[in-house]
């Protein structure tokens, strides 16, 4: 007899007896053995085995372990040699996973076959691929999937095309409303977009704000846009969030395969340059990807680049455009605007690059350096003898920032400027949510001393009884009213209506855009209290008001 290893596990127990048995018992349960033959015939099989698969044991004895697994001889002895695992499915299509372990007994010529039950591993790392491969949010398939789909239809050389919606202002929307609100308008849009999904137009959520649709067998760009198009009007349905109702669009762009570039870049790049395009543009339909639309992108970035640049080194300057009293024709107060003009891109319009600071949320740092400057230059002109109010445009991004009241409070005591001529304007639409939170805000600048005024009031979507909660002092008519208030008679009955209900609620009235001589004798015949615009003077640099109000420099 061969020497035994005592040193092993088990070996050192010296197990007799009782304990031997109970120890073969335990195996047999959880180690799942079955006794074959010389011929893989099964002579006895584990309870337990049968048991977890459904079958009786006594079935099982006298048949091949082949016609028994249900498994050919061919595959189950490779899983052996090998060590991988094999599925055998038993009653009720009741399927186990198991690596199978076999312990030959050459001198009886039987084979012990230990089966390792591998099937709660196998769910586990199932739905660990399923949380990888999804979005927890939606539920939908995520990049990672999209990436495996296109690489598939590249290798069976499917024409696609890739279409990427993404939700313009969900910045906004998340940083003003709080993310319960950004998450619920992502699942809203999930939902809506489901309704598009079939077989061959897979849809996927690749990025916070963005979706996508990969349609296989589609390369003509006339039949995908008709795809992007009908998804559009339901988009536009209004999406209700704790009782608040939000108005949403998108931006579409799109690539094909095979198209232009085909063997350049990805085709998630193309589409992702091609949405950035749309999103720039402001285009309602579906952008498609051409070469050229890289050179646009690069330039975006290129913006964002010089705009970083130019935030750390205070490369900006204040305009000021002048307002006058309708009744004196005097000048009584000045509303800064920012202006940029850098080394390379040459003087950028506040079109351009307002949009990406916002974007980019370099927009606050940015609007706390106007805030200080505004403040300093009316400091000058009140130490000069002109006490005018200044008007600094707050984004709703500053606005609804938790240290706004502060930045203010600050930018008054550096630079010794009076509250009361200081003059913040927020546009209406910034007042429509988060109302409770907006009047707190609204309430602490007040107690500061400083004016509140409504920018471009006419063109939001809020309810007017706003105006009675809000301690507001100026409404400033919105151009697009004043500019055909000649012409057009509904805006002669729009701007009246607004100057007569400020009017009523003690408030200013202040019409923008004033460009036509004849639209003075209107607004004064109707009480308006000031105006400003290009009829009496554009934005000019501090030292060109300076210069306007004999103010020696």
């Amino acid at each position: 007899m061969e020497h035994i290893d005592q040193t092993g596990l088990l070996a050192s127990l010296k197990l007799e007896g009782e304990h031997l048995y109970n120890l073969l018992q335990f195996m047999e349960e959880h180690a799942y053995p079955v006794l074959l033959d010389e011929t893989n015939h099964i002579l006895k099989m584990s309870s337990t085995l049968a048991g977890l698969l459904g079958l009786s044991n006594s079935a099982a004895e006298g048949v091949s372990y082949e016609q028994w697994s249900g498994l050919p001889a061919a595959e189950w002895q490779e899983a052996v040699r090998s060590g991988d695992s094999i599925s055998i499915t038993g009653k009720e299509n009741t399927a186990c996973t198991f690596q199978l372990l076999p312990y030959p007994i050459p001198h009886l010529g039987r084979t012990i076959l230990f089966h390792r039950n591998l099937t709660l591993l196998e769910e586990a790392k199932a739905a660990i691929d399923e949380l990888s491969a999804t979005d927890s949010l939606t539920g939908l398939p995520n990049r990672k999937e999209l990436e495996k789909a296109i690489t598939r239809t590249e290798l069976e050389k499917t024409p696609v095309t890739l279409i990427i919606i993404d939700i313009n202002r969900f910045k906004y929307y998340n940083d003003t409303l709080g993310p319960f609100t950004g998450d619920a308008l992502i699942a809203q849009m999930g939902d809506k977009l489901r309704r598009f999904r079939t077989n061959g137009f897979q849809l996927f959520r690749v990025g916070g704000d963005k979706f996508a649709f990969l349609l296989e067998g589609i390369y003509r760009s006339e039949t995908a846009a008709t795809f992007a198009e009908r998804m559009l009007p339901l988009i536009r349905e209004p999406f209700f969030i704790k009782g608040k109702e939000l108005s949403v669009s998108v931006s579409l762009g799109a690539a094909v395969r095979p198209g232009k570039d085909s063997a350049g870049r990805s085709l998630i790049q193309q589409a992702t340059t091609a949405v950035q395009s749309a999103k720039e543009e402001g285009i309602e339909g579906v952008v498609f990807y051409d070469p050229e639309l890289r050179c646009r992108f690069d330039k975006r970035l290129q913006l964002e680049h010089r705009l970083r640049r130019a935030l750390r080194r205070k490369d900006f300057s204040l305009h000021f455009q002048p307002q006058y009293d309708l009744a004196t024709k005097e000048m009584t107060g000045v509303e800064a605007l920012l202006r940029w003009t850098d080394d390379e891109l040459g003087m950028v319009p506040p079109a351009r690059f307002i949009p990406a600071a916002e974007e980019s949320g370099m927009i606050v740092p940015l609007g706390r350096w106007v805030l200080l400057e505004a403040c300093r230059e009316g400091k000058r002109l009140s130490d000069a003898g002109h006490r005018l109010s200044v008007g600094v445009n707050i984004s709703p991004l500053q606005f609804q920032s938790r240290d706004f009241v502060a930045t203010v409070r600050n930018a008054l005591h550096t630079s010794g400027f009076d509250a009361e001529l200081l003059d913040l304007e927020i546009t209406e639409n910034d007042l429509l949510y988060h109302r409770e939170e907006c009047l707190e805000t609204l309430q602490q600048l007040k107690s500061l001393g400083v004016r509140i005024s409504i920018d471009d009031f006419g063109t939001g979507y809020s309810s007017l009884s706003y105006l009675r909660q809000f301690p507001v002092d100026t409404l400033k008519i919105d151009k697009s009213f004043i500019r055909e208030v000649l012409d057009n008679r509904n805006d002669q009955a729009i701007v009246a209506s607004i100057i007569q209900l400020a009017h009523n609620m003690n408030m200013r009235v202040v019409a923008e855009g004033v460009e036509k001589q004849e639209t003075i004798p209107f607004l004064a015949a109707r009480s308006c209290d000031a105006m400003q615009g290009f009829l009496y003077s554009r934005p000019m640099p501090a030292a060109s008001l300076y210069k306007q109000l004999g103010i020696a420099t």
